[in-house]
């Protein structure tokens, strides 16, 4: 049962569409946050587009782009 659960997993495109909601509003209420903010800009600006200069929790851009499938 859990080997079926893993390879074949079933997202309704509701639930899908109500975490990817709750992920952005959770994100916009950090980055209003002044430590989060400033650790953000000071990867940015250390890194560039290297991994560790993109936030590992995504972009509001990079999160609503999340489809069921993926």
């Amino acid at each position: 049962m859990l080997a079926d659960v893993v390879q074949r997993p079933d997202f309704a495109e509701t639930e899908v569409a109500r975490n990817r909601t709750r992920a952005v509003n959770a994100l916009r209420v950090n980055l209003r946050q002044p430590g989060p903010l400033a650790n953000l800009v000071l990867n940015r600006l250390a890194f560039g587009d290297a991994p560790y200069g993109t936030p590992s929790s995504g972009t509001p851009t990079s999160i609503g782009a999340i489809t069921r499938d993926e």
